[in-house]
């Protein structure tokens, strides 16, 4: 495939066009030459057969051809003579097949410019910045102090980034109706959008943690790393992978403390209580998350300082459950579940809703706080509040890699670390694949996504409304939690879709830090197997409505069709045709009968006939000529030989156009007077 600037392109088919016209046009004369020899025959034949002789010696083109034919055919009609259709029919089938032939091939030249318009990014430089930026930062001995804090701030300012842009990118490409074909955003990746499944299925988690019977499902399907990830690989080379995510509304209250006077030790404002939630400890804490009862307070002195959802989340994988260093949380016994990575997405409700709430997870159906938070009413006995002041989603995540016919089972995140390449057999360059799309999973956590983006992740936010700096919401579908579980999943695809074009051509800015300035390249880091481990780089597609893509076979078979066409035609047809007979002891008749049908052989019959000649031929070219010994004043040639009449006197009394046809009868009495003198 080659693709050329849009400009380029245009010039490109404008050529091929003309280019086509002309090869077709060239091909012709060829096609005829060899019908012609091939009834060329040296017994008698009716004058039909020599005029269809003589068209195909001369007739430019097959349309031309196909009517001339069908004028023989019409005319001689009147002969009676049998055959005569059978004859015109043929030569009519063949010249209207070959003008179809020629249309065909001009609107093949015209699918040569594919509607596609996805080019290769390149960029100098390949590789994602470091993505561990958990307080256990991974040291590195080539970077001082400075240099480790200024590549943590590139890693946390890139990550946010990329993740801000994949959800806005759900926002305006995923949704159908947001969706135009003119939008230049939704035309960037190899593919507009990646699937996914839903379904309701059996909660995985036991019944003290499901808040409902049945958990929601979003389902990836196989995603290809060449049809959808743009990943440009032949297809035995090819990776295919699936995420599964399950999530369930808990009971949350269950694992929820009263309000404690008491708070933490940076509590400094009187009356501040805490809620303590623990489905496990996180970091250094005997709990998850807390919540003080003095954020859910609202302060009409300063609109929009406090939130109306907080969005937080913890995670643990499967494969690495005792090692709590990557994440820092250690979950109870019944988040537990074999061969799945387990997440808790927790939210604080500050909403006040227009109309009472059945969602499980925003669930709102009071109009005073039966929380004990003692949270104000914006507007007393008009609003509804928010059951619980926290509520959370308890989550599974499974992976599955495929390659060739060959799938490893669903199982966490981390299962490469305990089981090389996840147990499949995989090729060097299947290997290197790998690696880039497992770091690139690893990004795209459901708890990875809330640590970037918070509660920004919650498409209930697009309900929310402010009145002289207060935050009002209309009330919410009570499907309001699944429609947030699917935006997750599709946020996190999106996330992917950027991150493997950012890989070829990674985000360039520069960040201001305490020791300067940082470009956000400087850090790039890029997975590596086995040495170069960089060969993925110049095979990754994007769209760019800039550029016109060729298939770059269909351009070259027409370039050599057109090419040959050409040169058998100008410069070796027919003379390497009849030279051929010669050297294999053919008769030389097809040759003369195709000179004699000539139409300047047939003029120059018609001259020599009224006295003007003699007449020369030219060998190279078949085309006879008259050497000139002068030119008269009205331009008129006079050649050279035998004595001729005065031009004038010749060409009014032998050259000059009729005005009225001779008539049949004018014509044997002509005859039979020429005879009579002889």
């Amino acid at each position: 495939m080659a693709y050329h600037s849009s400009s380029r392109g245009t010039l490109l088919v404008a050529f091929l066009a003309i280019f086509t016209s002309l090869a077709v046009a060239n091909l012709w004369p060829i096609i005829c030459l060899i019908m012609h020899q091939w009834r060329s025959t040296a017994s008698p034949r009716l004058g039909l057969y020599h005029q269809q002789q003589a068209i195909l010696s001369n007739t430019p083109s097959p349309a031309a051809a196909a009517l001339s034919f069908t004028k023989l055919a019409w005319a001689w009609r009147q002969a009676k003579i049998k055959g005569t259709y059978r004859s015109s029919l043929v030569l009519i089938t063949v010249s209207v097949l070959s003008l179809a032939i020629f249309a065909g091939a001009g609107l093949a030249t015209a699918k040569i410019e594919l509607d596609s318009d996805e080019v290769l990014v390149y960029n100098d430089k390949c590789g994602w910045p470091h993505l561990t930026v958990d307080r256990d930062f991974e040291p590195s001995e080539s970077l001082n102090r400075t240099e480790q804090e200024q590549r943590r701030a590139v890693t946390s300012v890139w990550a946010h980034w990329i993740s801000s842009r994949g959800l806005e990118y759900v926002r305006n490409c995923y949704t159908p109706s947001n969706v135009s074909v003119k939008s230049e955003t939704c035309n960037t990746f190899t593919v507009t959008s990646l699937p996914l499944e839903t379904r309701n299925v059996s909660c995985p988690f036991p019944d003290e943690i499901c808040g409902l019977p049945e958990a929601f499902q979003v389902d990836t399907g196989f995603i290809d790393s060449n049809l959808q990830l743009g990943i440009d690989t032949a297809k035995d080379e090819r990776i295919r992978f699936r995420k599964v995510s399950t999530c369930v509304p808990m009971r949350t209250e269950r694992f929820s403390s009263d309000w404690i006077d008491q708070g933490s030790s940076e509590t400094i404002l009187p009356g501040d209580k805490y809620k303590y939630f623990n489905v496990g400890a996180f970091e250094d804490r005997d709990h998850t998350w807390s919540v003080s009862n003095y954020s859910l307070f609202y302060n009409a002195g300063a609109p929009g300082d406090k939130g109306i959802y907080t969005l937080g989340a913890v995670q643990s994988f499967a494969d690495v459950r005792n090692d709590t260093a990557p994440v820092g949380f250690t979950p109870i016994s019944a988040l537990e579940v074999p061969d799945a990575d387990t997440s808790v997405i927790y939210m604080t409700n500050n909403a006040q809703y227009a109309t009472p709430v059945e969602d499980p997870w925003f669930r709102a159906t009071n109009k005073t706080d039966p929380t004990g938070a003692n949270r104000t009413m914006i507007i007393p006995d008009e609003f509804w509040i928010s059951d619980q002041v926290s509520s959370a989603l308890a989550c599974t995540e499974q992976y599955q890699f495929c390659a060739d016919d060959t799938c490893s089972p669903l199982a966490g995140v981390a299962n490469n670390a305990t089981n090389p390449w996840r147990g499949l057999e995989l090729s060097e360059d299947q290997q290197e694949l790998f690696n880039i799309l497992s770091v690139g999973i690893e990004a795209i956590t459901l708890a990875g996504g809330v640590y970037w983006l918070g509660p920004n992740m919650l498409r209930a936010n697009e309900f929310v409304w402010f009145t002289d700096g207060m935050p009002f919401s209309t009330g919410l579908p009570p499907t309001q939690w699944q429609d947030e579980v699917v935006n997750f999943g599709q946020a996190m695809l999106a996330v992917l879709q950027r991150m493997v074009v950012d890989y070829a051509s990674p985000s360039s800015f520069i960040l201001q830090t305490s020791a300067g300035p940082v470009p956000s390249t400087q850090f790039i880091k890029s997975m590596r197997i086995d040495g170069d481990g960089q060969e993925i780089c110049p095979q990754i597609r994007v769209r760019d409505a800039r550029y016109t893509n060729f298939s770059g076979v269909g351009l070259l078979i027409v370039l050599f069709v057109g090419v040959f066409s050409i040169i058998v035609n100008v410069f070796l047809m027919p003379q390497a045709a009849f030279w051929a007979r010669r050297k294999l002891h053919r008769t030389t008749y097809p040759e003369r009968e195709w000179n004699a049908g000539n139409l300047l052989m047939q003029q120059r019959d018609a001259l020599e006939a009224k006295g003007i000649g003699p007449w020369e031929l030219d060998e190279t070219t078949g085309v006879p000529w008259v050497k000139a010994s002068g030119v008269t004043a009205d331009a008129r040639l006079l050649s050279v030989g035998s004595a001729y009449q005065p031009v004038e006197q010749q060409v009014s009394k032998d050259l000059r156009v009729q005005e009225k046809p001779m008539g049949w009868a004018q014509l044997r009495n002509s005859i039979n007077s020429s005879a009579s003198k002889t």
